[in-house]
């Protein structure tokens, strides 16, 4: 059997060391690939987190507000009581909307768009108790 040459080993080391850059390149491309996937669902993770926050801040606040025009209405005069509850039930009813979307990641767009369908349709009941007001208002002057 013959000793094959140092050529031979040469030639041998070049092949692998070529096989070893070519497998290598391949494994860091996927791997790289891999970790910018991660990253950019980390940014992703993040945003959503800062959004949550910021909604549940909100929410915190508006809680807040309620809790003082609750008690405020306690303080206040009969006439102005009520007033003053609507106004804490419309603090306490964002700041459940606020947690709603908070806790489900709803985006502040579709939350703008429900919002702006309900006042599209009230606006026809609104039109009609202005109506019903005016005819009252004038039924009223014309008695006296």
């Amino acid at each position: 059997m013959r000793v094959p040459s140092s050529r031979t080993f040469v030639i041998a080391g070049f092949a692998i060391s070529l096989i070893s850059v070519a497998l290598n390149s391949i494994i860091l491309s996927k791997i790289d690939t891999r970790l910018k996937a991660a990253d950019s669902e980390h940014g992703k993770l993040v945003e959503s987190l800062n959004s949550q926050k910021a909604a549940l801040d909100h929410s915190d606040l508006q809680l807040g507000f309620y809790t003082l025009m609750r008690d405020q209405a306690d303080l206040i005069s009969a006439d102005k009581a009520e007033n003053t509850r609507a106004d804490a039930g419309y603090f306490l009813g964002g700041a459940i909307t606020d947690m709603y979307v908070a806790a489900n990641a709803i985006p502040q767009i579709e939350v703008l768009r429900v919002e702006s369908e309900e006042l599209n349709a009230a606006f026809p009941k609104i039109d009609k108790m202005i109506k019903i007001a005016q005819r009252l208002k004038r039924a009223a002057a014309f008695k006296e």
